[in-house]
């Protein structure tokens, strides 16, 4: 049985690791520009509601959420725009 050679192995492990760090930083941008979309889209929304256009202010916080599902407030913002149009 042939073992394989170090340089091989560190070649290979020296790829993993490259693509592992170049993978682990393109999510947090896009998390980042969904953050900014959503932070953006939420001022819209609470302008939009701000001025009475509920049903418009409610698409804006609907957009917050498909921009950034982790953010609590964009479900509390709904509920509220759900409210006034009932």
């Amino acid at each position: 049985m042939t073992l394989p050679c170090p340089r091989s192995i560190g070649i290979v492990a020296a790829a993993v690791l490259l693509s592992a760090a170049a993978s682990a930083q393109v999510p947090s941008t896009f998390v980042e520009a969904a953050k900014r979309t959503a932070g953006a889209l939420r001022s819209r929304g609470l302008e939009l509601g701000f001025n009475l256009d509920h049903a418009e202010a409610l698409a804006a916080f609907r957009a917050v959420i498909a921009a950034d599902p982790e953010d609590p407030e964009a479900y509390l913002l709904t509920a509220a725009a759900l409210w006034t149009l009932r």
